[in-house]
């Protein structure tokens, strides 16, 4: 993660995110290995031990910016991890001191512990260890489940952040406050998407993800977004576009940088539609603005300076030219 994230010059929890199932199968494998090389003589027997240490230690340090947590969840995870990493290296210089004749140094495959086996009996206190060392991402994940919901994948309880720079724990209570623009904003293009839907597959189309995260989390409907993250992602042809049109797949877009220029003539109004920051989109773009319907604003936006969706315009293709 240093390494990614020195290159990219910047830090973004999304990306850290995105390593973490990498990251626990390494641990996983990790473990098994470490439990492997401490069953048997050599140096690298003592890395297990070590591990259960610094990871606890590490996650203490993490942990005790959370002031509210942090006078339980620190002495647990470190009194047992610790507790652990002692009896482990105790039991190993009992052992390797003097060695049965005839042991066996390797774990038994039956569940049993084999009579010469001494180091089967602390595979649950390694157990008890690594799940010490799960307490902290339980309740993370767990707050975020049951609590509160995360942002762009992080998990955790939100945080007040001192001017000395200690982090306290707000309550969901204290973080209510007046309802956001976004969520009135999207709330009444929500109601007229539904009202207006018919029997479309898709509740509406968007150009990138943006506009399309809320209306899918709000209303847990298909949304189409023809775009991808930033908008510059093609999924479909102009033709492929129209098809979905025709077929009543999906009625509405909701698209922004469409720009409109009427030029007069002789007796003549022609109107120029160009399309900004599209990518391979613009055709598809272009076609809904010369070809559909153009919604009104005041059906489905709220009035307000600070409308998050004032740039957007929706299209109605349902009876397309």
């Amino acid at each position: 993660m240093y390494a990614f994230f020195s290159v990219a010059a910047f830090f973004h929890v999304y990306y850290m995110v995105m390593l973490a199932p990498a990251i626990c199968a390494l641990a996983g494998i990790g473990i098994v290995l470490m439990w492997r090389d401490y069953v048997r003589p050599g140096w690298r027997g003592w890395l297990l031990p070590c591990a259960l240490m610094l990871t606890s230690a590490l996650q203490g340090f993490f942990v005790h910016y959370y002031r509210g947590w942090n006078a339980w969840l620190v002495p647990t995870i470190i009194g047992i991890c610790f507790a652990v990493a002692l009896l482990l290296a105790a039991a190993r210089l009992f052992i390797f001191r003097r060695p049965t004749p005839g042991m066996q140094q390797d774990i038994p495959r039956s569940g049993r512990p084999a009579p010469g086996n001494r180091f089967f009996i602390l595979l649950p206190v390694m157990i008890i260890g690594t799940l010490a060392l799960l307490i902290a991402p339980t309740f993370w994940s767990g707050y975020s489940v049951f609590v509160k919901q995360g942002f762009q994948g992080s998990a955790g309880p939100s945080v007040h952040i001192s001017t000395t720079g200690e982090l306290t724990i707000v309550t969901p209570a204290q973080l209510q406050g007046p309802p956001s623009p976004i969520n009135t904003a999207y709330t009444r293009l929500i109601n007229y998407l539904q009202s207006h839907r018919q029997n479309a597959r898709f509740l509406v189309s968007t150009q990138f993800a943006g506009p399309a995260e809320p209306l899918i989390l709000a209303t847990d409907q298909p949304v189409m977004d023809i775009g991808g993250f930033g908008g510059g992602d093609t999924i479909l042809t102009r033709t492929q576009l129209i098809d979905l049109v025709n077929q009543g797949t999906i009625h509405y877009f909701l698209f922004n940088n469409i720009h409109r220029v009427t030029h007069k003539v002789g007796k003549r109004k022609i109107t120029t539609i160009s399309v900004l920051a599209a990518g391979g989109n613009a055709d598809d773009i272009r076609w809904v603005a010369t070809h559909c319907s153009l919604v009104s604003s005041k059906l489905w936006m709220p009035p307000g300076a600070h409308n998050p969706l004032s740039s957007f315009g929706l299209y109605n293709c349902a009876k397309h030219t």
